[in-house]
């Protein structure tokens, strides 16, 4: 450490009070700070050393007495400043230590440490503004691609949480983005699939499908999730065609990917409201109760036989998908079964008085596909996740029938090995239990005997 940044007070005579602060020995500390401020009354270090000696100690506003007195000599450098820094976290006082760095970073305008220093103050203060306003000064004298990339970040910010108008600052962060890439492209991932963000905001699809097929699109070292993101701009767009053609490419490669499979069925039926989920389970609340956070969003522009005619194309592909084989497990490809049943029965409750007598809503179907589903993979821990939120669309005569259904099912797999068959049998008790049967299967029992 050098003289300059300790007011000119040796390394060695202020080793033991470092190492007084370490060991919490703070009267000690306090005794030794006091001792070297008298002969070096001049140091804006010891100044703040003292500070957070007393801070330590419960004396709160001689402590601020001092860091105002180290203030008062407005110090450049980044020990004094971020030992500063840390007195006033302590004290609550985030806004004076922003300050310090704000005086500093105007002495020395080109000191990259104390910019950074500055941004992250902001960063503690939820101030996207003076974040994004710092970000451009770093950006325009280091010119490095990530200062622009926090810049634009804190556009984002401002318009999420209601600071800024989006129509104004939208544009300013796709300008900014688009004038990087004419004069040196982009360097990182991250960038492109923030700009690609911004043009979907804005909704220029066209621009973000051509800068996807550009050189830019080869900053993806994975090709699926380049192809991912093109299905959902295409999808956004309303390129129905197009996008189930991408996601169809896509499951042919990954046939187990469950969020290619919604999209698949999305752009097959010809919506594009959608909130990706990356599991087959929903989330679940702090009680454990499940929580449909994705709603299927239905082609209410489609008339039924359109929606079945697209839907039997849809399953007619993903039954290409299903490999029965217990080494190589795909339960996607199943799974969409019942999700293609479970869009069904809720496109016919909304629009079910227009539709002919006799094929108005039921959930037969809808259980029919839970119980083939049981059948594959009843015996896995994830059996109940997977369907949990399909359960309560099922009406109360097929809930029943899904409880027969499901011990006949356990009956039938005797033959299977004891745990797994147990395994089953568990999974069975709780779906009973979901549906609120629960006492019909105490009755039987989880091993099935009376």
């Amino acid at each position: 450490m050098g003289s300059k940044a300790t007011g000119g007070v040796a390394e060695r005579r202020l080793r033991p009070l470092w190492d007084a602060i370490d060991g919490r020995k703070y009267k000690s500390a306090l005794k030794l700070a006091s001792g070297l401020l008298a002969k070096h009354p001049d140091s804006p270090y010891l100044l703040v050393l003292k500070g957070l000696v007393l801070e330590r100690l419960g004396k709160a506003d001689e402590a601020l007495a001092l860091c105002q007195q180290a203030r008062d000599k407005e110090p450049v450098d980044d020990l004094i400043l971020s030992t500063l820094q840390i007195v006033y976290q302590r004290l609550n006082r985030l806004n004076e230590a922003t300050l310090s760095y704000e005086v500093a970073c105007t002495k020395c305008p080109s000191n990259l440490e104390l910019m950074l220093a500055l941004f992250n103050c902001y960063a503690r203060e939820y101030n996207f503004v003076k974040q994004q306003q710092t970000a451009m000064k770093m950006y325009k004298a280091f010119g490095e691609e990530r200062f622009l990339l926090w810049a634009v970040c804190n556009i984002y910010l401002q318009i999420q949480c209601g600071l800024g108008d989006g129509k104004k600052l939208l544009p300013l962060a796709q300008a900014l983005l688009k004038k990087r890439i004419a004069s040196h492209g982009l360097q990182e991932l991250e960038a492109l699939l923030l700009y690609i963000a911004i043009l979907q905001d804005l909704g220029m699809f066209e621009t973000a499908s051509d800068v996807l097929s550009s050189q830019l699109g080869g900053l993806f070292s994975i090709k699926i999730e380049k192809e991912k993101l093109k299905g959902e701009v295409l999808l956004r767009s309303h390129q129905y065609e197009l996008a189930a053609g991408v996601y169809k490419e896509i499951l042919l490669s990954s046939p187990d990917d469950w969020e290619s499979i919604l999209r698949f069925i999305d752009a097959s039926l010809q919506v594009s409201s959608v909130n990706p989920s990356n599991s087959f389970s929903e989330g679940e609340n702090q009680d454990g109760c499940s929580s449909d956070v994705r709603i299927s969003p239905l082609p209410y522009h489609l008339s039924e036989d359109q929606v079945d005619e697209r839907l039997m194309l849809v399953k007619t592909f993903l039954k290409e998908l299903q490999v029965d084989d217990m080494k190589d497990l795909r339960r996607g490809p199943f799974l969409a079964m019942v999700e293609i049943e479970n869009r069904i029965l809720l496109y016919k409750l909304l629009v079910g008085p227009n539709l002919q007598d006799g094929k108005k809503n039921s959930s037969k179907s809808l259980a029919h596909s839970l119980i083939e589903y049981f059948k594959r993979f009843g015996h896995l821990p994830c059996f109940l996740p997977d369907i949990k939120k399909y359960l309560i669309h099922l009406e109360d005569s097929e809930r029943h029938w899904v409880a027969e259904a499901l011990d006949a099912s356990c009956l039938l797999s005797q033959s299977e090995p004891p745990l797994r068959l147990l395994r089953r049998r568990i999974a069975a008790f709780h779906v009973e239990d979901q549906l609120g049967l629960i006492a019909t299967m105490s009755e039987r029992g989880i091993y099935g005997c009376k």
